[in-house]
């Protein structure tokens, strides 16, 4: 028991399966306790204590879980005793315990978004305590300070782009986000286009070149080139994007109406209108033929194609014309790409 307490003090890590085995080894010691006479005082306390310290942190592990699940699939869960556990850690100091804080934190930061304080926590304890937990662990918690970035950027609070730049680029750097040394094609693109949104793009780039091998084989070099072609977009330089867009094609849907997307964005820009016209209704046929696309991604981008056909026959001597178009835009709900179609008629 010794020789194992002293080796459970050395543990690196302070996470939930380091207060597992605390409890554990108090079981075996009470075990080993009740076995001799009675005089001999009981580690009961002890024993209990740390079940309730192994408990409440895997009990707001997995309430994370079922939080991140439910938004994702829409479904529902019953947080059970979840409630008196987030008000008993409250009134008992039991934040000073690092795996309990850092999943209380991520809990209540995603239940309570609008109160940025605990998403700040919880960003303080990943880049100052990361030593504390395991790197399968860690990425589990960037990917939660990522999804909730996510939610405030659709929000419309714009500085939380700075916030998951942050949190991908030092993910990818300490490989904290690579699984396996792998890296998934949404993880690698989500990077690249929230890279591209504060317009990071020596990072981008560099972060295709060093990582591309990282992606798995079959999604390599259709990744590389869909994720250079959107750097080579956004910094204007279309005849780089078009060579490798219009190439592209891969089994993903939505990868494949992105790629398109910018294909007519660029059209538009160089002014080769017909090339345009020819592919919005190559899109229209599209969205109409592959049953696999989603309800929603349907209408948005039947809504994008409806107003950009709007755009091409706009007359921009017209400031009649240029402000119904603008109305449409803003009015037009769900709508990508709003701010690239406001600045086409910006100067108009």
């Amino acid at each position: 028991m010794e020789t194992a307490k002293k080796q459970q003090k050395k543990s690196p890590y302070r996470n939930n399966s380091f207060l597992q085995e605390q409890h554990l080894l108090e079981q075996e010691q009470y075990y080993y306790l009740v076995g001799q006479k009675w005089s001999v005082g009981l580690n009961l306390q002890e024993t209990a204590n740390a079940l309730d310290l192994a408990y409440m942190a895997n009990k707001l592990r997995i309430s994370c879980r079922m939080l991140a699940h439910q938004a994702y699939k829409k479904t529902s869960y019953d947080m059970g005793t979840l409630l008196p556990i987030i008000s008993y850690i409250e009134t008992t100091g039991l934040l000073g315990e690092p795996a309990i804080a850092v999943y209380y934190y991520s809990f209540k930061a995603l239940i309570e978004p609008e109160n940025e304080s605990y998403f700040l926590e919880l960003e303080r304890i990943l880049f100052e305590k990361e030593q504390l937990f395991p790197i399968e662990e860690m990425r589990e918690f960037y990917l939660l300070a990522i999804n909730y970035c996510i939610s405030r950027i659709n929000a419309g609070i714009d500085s939380y782009l700075h916030k998951a730049f942050k949190l991908y680029k030092l993910g990818f750097e300490k490989e904290i986000l690579l699984e396996n040394g792998t890296i998934s094609k949404i993880s690698f693109g989500n990077a690249v286009s929230n890279a591209l949104k504060i317009r990071e793009f020596s990072w981008a780039e560099g972060f295709v070149q060093r990582f591309k091998d990282k992606l798995e084989e079959k999604n390599r070099e259709s990744m590389t080139n869909f994720n250079m072609a959107r750097i080579y977009f956004e910094r204007g330089e279309y005849g780089k994007a078009q060579q490798l867009l219009a190439k592209f094609e891969y089994d993903d849907i939505i990868l494949n109406l992105i790629a398109k997307t910018m294909l007519l964005k660029i059209y538009y820009e160089a002014s080769e209108y017909d090339i345009f016209e020819s592919l919005l209704e190559s899109m229209r046929t599209y969205l109409q033929r592959k049953d696999a696309i989603s309800s929603n991604h349907r209408i948005v981008y039947k809504n994008l194609l409806g107003v950009m056909r709007r755009l091409i026959h706009l007359n921009p001597y017209s400031k009649a014309q240029v402000e119904k178009f603008r109305e449409l835009v803003m009015a037009t709900n769900p709508l990508i790409e709003r701010e690239w179609l406001l600045r086409q008629i910006s100067n108009k």
